[in-house]
């Protein structure tokens, strides 16, 4: 949600932060889906 400006990375228990190298995967990953996915034209 941080990533997209709608809010932040923390979590509530039971959940945990992702932290280090499983971190840096997860956020490459959002990157690149934002970055590569289709305009809806119409949508808002």
């Amino acid at each position: 949600q941080q990533e997209v400006g709608m809010g932040s990375e923390r979590v509530r228990p039971p959940r945990l932060e992702l932290v280090g190298e499983e971190r840096d995967r997860a956020l490459a990953i959002i990157r690149e889906a934002l970055s590569t996915r289709p305009e809806l034209a119409g949508l808002g």
